[in-house]
């Protein structure tokens, strides 16, 4: 597969392999399927996940959506709000280009994506590690107790 890819890799100047590998676990696909849709399902997929994310903490309705959301602060939920605009924008992106797709235009939705998921991955980090620790105690605007109704 790594082999087949470099061949379209080097035609439409797409990222390196080990950059999707790491990213998207694109090492999963079979050199027989059209490798160019598999790795746009592989990015919509992952990207759609962490936009789920983003959008529970936006609009929280579990109990541990509502708890990671208080440890927030206007400034986290600056980034979380930018965050899921431009994953969801991607993810349009990837769908639009499956309507009428080619190899070409296929590319060319690879390349956007992974250049916008690059700028907004940063930003995705530090939320998943401030939702990571706020079930630890170490956020100071964790709720001393939950809700019990």
């Amino acid at each position: 597969m790594k082999e087949k890819y470099n061949e379209i890799k080097n035609k439409y100047k797409l990222p390196e392999y080990e950059e999707l590998s790491k990213d998207f676990d694109v090492e999963s696909i079979e050199e027989d399927d059209n490798i160019i849709k598999e790795i746009i399902r592989k990015i919509f997929s992952k990207i759609d996940s962490y936009a789920g994310v983003l959008e529970n903490l936006m609009q929280p309705e579990s109990l541990s959506s509502m708890q990671e959301a208080s440890t927030l602060d206007d400034e986290d939920k600056a980034k979380i709000n930018a965050a899921y605009m431009k994953s969801r924008y991607i993810t349009r992106m990837l769908v639009e280009s499956g309507l009428d797709f080619s190899e070409e235009k296929g590319a060319k939705a690879i390349n956007e994506a992974i250049n916008e998921w690059n700028k907004i991955k940063p930003d995705i980090k530090t939320i998943i590690g401030k939702l990571k620790n706020s079930w630890n105690g170490e956020n100071k605007k964790t709720n001393e107790e939950g809700y019990f109704g």
